[in-house]
């Protein structure tokens, strides 16, 4: 999985060197993250007989960069990415003193065809696919104590729409995405871990 990452950040770097800037556009910017599954990630934060067992991540936000690679009469817009997903949660009622964080890496390429070619406003589908390295999940008990667990990597995609939309001088990327972050790579009673994200990307 490893490779894989490397593989997509080389390219990301090769076009960024060599592509005419005309057909290459640099998009920064974030949005927010909601998980809709597992449990474990969307419940408030609890305890059973002393056992975290729901986290409280479910509405955070990330931010990340995007390189749109516009290739003259090909349909397709191919897309390299990177995404940082910051997630925390903190408890409530009996739990007050229990906060949670976690973070995802998430790597990857997206294809995007436009629909609707319009002059200030460029609607478009997406699906794309990306390594998705889980951070330590934390957990700062009452007390002082913490909990953490081990680091991962899973393989995910996700589907979306977009639009991209120009108020001169200015452009803008916005969309709104399902991802799941580990479709592949699970291990043995592993549940999925899925999230829709909204992202309004500046573009240079």
């Amino acid at each position: 999985m490893k490779k894989f990452s490397l593989i997509l950040i080389f390219f990301f770097l090769l076009f960024m060197q060599r592509t005419d800037a005309q057909l290459l556009k640099i998009g920064v910017g974030g949005g927010l993250t909601s998980f809709q599954s597992p449990a474990l990630y969307t419940n408030d934060i609890s305890l059973t007989n002393g056992n975290v067992d729901a986290y409280g991540l479910k509405n955070n936000y990330h931010f990340g960069v995007e390189a749109k690679f516009n290739l003259p009469l090909f349909p397709i817009t191919p897309v390299a990415f990177i995404d940082y997903h910051v997630l925390k949660g903190t408890g409530s009622g009996d739990y007050t003193g229990f906060q949670t964080s976690l973070s995802i890496l998430s790597i990857g390429a997206e294809a995007e065809y436009f629909v609707l070619p319009l002059p200030f406003v460029r609607p478009y589908l997406a699906i794309n696919i990306s390594e998705n390295n889980f951070g330590k999940l934390e957990i700062q008990a009452p007390g002082g104590a913490t909990l953490d667990s081990p680091t991962q990597s899973r393989i995910g995609g996700g589907i979306g729409i977009g639009t991209e939309i120009t108020i001169p001088p200015v452009n803008f990327d916005l969309s709104v995405k399902y991802n799941s972050f580990n479709l592949i790579g699970k291990s043995s009673g592993e549940q999925s871990v899925n999230a829709v994200s909204v992202s309004l990307m500046l573009l240079f």
